[in-house]
């Protein structure tokens, strides 16, 4: 009996437009700031990567299900998946999931830290793949767009993830 009750609550839950719009909202977010928990750990487990990978599909799905979700979500929530890739080791997803960021970062126009962060993935990517002349070429047009990038705090984690690629290169 309960679990009928269980799932009559859930039918009228998913039937709520607002209260999915909420819950969408909840998890995109909660799901990409979890993940970051995985990527600033200096070694991760199989288990860890798992969760990881799980945790930054799950933001994008529910970024896409948003109503509110514009290019600049989409944007980032691409580029995580590029970085959890590379720290995945499967460099050929990270490298598809690297030009969607770039793509939908020029189609619609974003600022130069969004495009950047694109070039920056893509360059990440390509490092790791030792295809160094080609990381070079993304690297530089990051640097191309941190010098337009004028909020101090964007300029400088841009610049640190950006000098921490030509350091793998060089």
């Amino acid at each position: 009996m309960a679990q009928d009750e269980t799932k009559n609550e859930v039918k009228k839950v998913l039937q709520d437009k607002e209260k999915m719009q909420t819950l969408h909202q909840y998890f995109s977010a909660t799901c990409f700031n979890n993940c970051w928990k995985f990527i600033e750990k200096s070694e991760l487990s199989a288990e860890d990567v798992e969760n990881m990978i799980v945790l930054s599909n799950a933001s994008l799905y529910h970024w896409k299900q948003r109503e509110d979700c514009t290019p600049q979500n989409l944007s980032i929530a691409y580029w995580q998946l590029g970085r959890v890739y590379v720290l995945a080791k499967e460099l050929d997803i990270a490298k598809d999931y690297s030009q969607k960021c770039i793509d939908i970062s020029l189609k619609n126009e974003l600022s130069p830290f969004y495009i950047g962060y694109g070039y920056e993935a893509m360059a990440r990517t390509l490092a790791k793949q030792k295809d160094y002349d080609q990381a070079k070429l993304y690297l530089q047009k990051g640097y191309a767009e941190l010098n337009e990038v004028t909020d101090k705090e964007d300029k400088k984690y841009l610049k640190t993830d950006l000098d921490n690629i030509r350091e793998m290169i060089q």
